[in-house]
């Protein structure tokens, strides 16, 4: 049977009904929206994918970032487990001064799951996250990760029919208006794992890259990464420069998150690299050659010209 024709003129186009996105997180997170975050293991995807969806569930800061609103926020875990879910969580809470609303932040953990989480990539296993979503009726749905809660439905199924299968149950949320993230690995390359049509489809792209640099003994963070935007449908190239993100944990005052611009922080480095070639500080920090010398230039214009520190 033939499908009803979806042809609209330009009229209709510029003065029909629309229904106009809504800031989640502006400008990267909005409504009818899918976005991709994607780290190796133990970067901290997990991490900065729990603070996201508690901030917007309960109204708090993001990063640099805030809400207008909150928003209910249901999200789908396949590999923490139930206490290290709960530990993290407890923290963030305590980081950020303020719990959430039970009603607006859900949780649907693998672990209660005997085989692990209903397949997403077989349409006959969907319903049970479609369930979830409809009962909880989330605004915005968090799938952490697709390695553990997606599997090829049968020995003919490969990477691209996989995606196909989980990108239209993500494309019915988006187009219902809801924000859909998918946390995500990458590939043995450092890019988005598994077809390039991930990229194609999402909205917004964001990895996670551990310190480009080693600086033993100086950290005084738990955990830290580089935050860049791969893709930004709805962001302009100011706000797509990426950050510098830094995690602090302890047990009086939970875990904090704090942010700042990565350029800065590649400058404020070169006081460690005053004798180094440009070369090697652009190995040392995965930049080019052109952008390690800037770096350099604009550390010794911040001192006076270059003098010595004394």
């Amino acid at each position: 049977m033939e499908s009803e024709s979806k042809r609209i003129s330009v009229t209709e186009l510029i003065y029909g009904s629309r229904t106009p996105r809504k800031d989640i997180l502006a400008p990267f997170l909005t409504s009818h929206s899918l976005t991709f975050v994607y780290a190796p293991a133990g970067v901290g995807k997990t991490y900065l994918s729990l603070k996201l969806s508690h901030s917007v569930a309960s109204l708090t800061p993001f990063l640099k970032w805030m809400g207008q609103e909150a928003f209910t926020t249901i999200y789908f875990d396949g590999e923490m487990g139930r206490e290290s879910l709960a530990n993290r969580i407890e923290a963030i809470d305590l980081g950020s001064g303020d719990s959430v609303s039970p009603e607006r932040f859900s949780f649907v953990i693998g672990e209660d799951f005997p085989e692990g989480m209903p397949n997403l990539a077989d349409p006959n296993e969907q319903h049970y996250y479609d369930r979830e979503i409809i009962e909880s009726n989330a605004d915005v749905i968090v799938i952490d990760n697709l390695q553990s809660c997606a599997a090829p439905s049968d020995k003919y199924m490969g990477e691209i029919e996989m995606w196909k299968e989980i990108r239209k149950w993500a494309y019915r949320y988006k187009n219902k208006g809801k924000a859909v993230m998918l946390v995500d690995h990458p590939n043995a390359q450092g890019q988005l794992y598994g077809s390039t049509q991930k990229k194609n489809a999402a909205d917004t792209v964001i990895r996670l890259s551990p310190p480009a640099v080693n600086l033993t003994g100086l950290e005084t963070w738990d955990n830290a990464f580089e935050l860049h935007f791969e893709k930004g449908r709805h962001m302009t190239r100011h706000e797509q420069q990426p950050l510098w993100v830094e995690v602090y944990s302890n047990e009086e005052e939970g875990m904090r998150f704090k942010c700042s611009s990565l350029f800065d922080y590649h400058v404020s480095l070169m006081s460690h690299f005053k004798k180094a070639k440009i070369a090697d500080i652009a190995g040392a920090l995965g930049v080019s050659y052109q952008h390690a010398a800037y770096l350099r230039s604009q550390y010794e214009s911040f001192r006076g010209d270059g003098e010595d520190e004394g």
